[in-house]
């Protein structure tokens, strides 16, 4: 099911998003391969141990 997973595929750039008081304040791009899979496996992780929202009980906002 769409959404219920990382994205499938090959990573070639990473965008990490820095927020400050629910204000974003700092956009970096990662493209040196390297580090691309370092985050991709930590995403992957991530996932594994990921419970969906449907059995956490938090029903999303409107």
């Amino acid at each position: 099911m769409q959404g219920d997973g990382p994205a499938q595929g090959v990573c070639r750039i990473v965008v990490l998003l820095r927020f400050g008081d629910d204000n974003l304040v700092d956009v970096k791009l990662v493209t040196e391969p390297a580090e691309v899979v370092r985050y991709a496996m930590v995403r992957d992780a991530a996932w594994h141990q990921a419970v969906p929202r449907r059995e956490f009980g938090v029903e999303p906002s409107k």
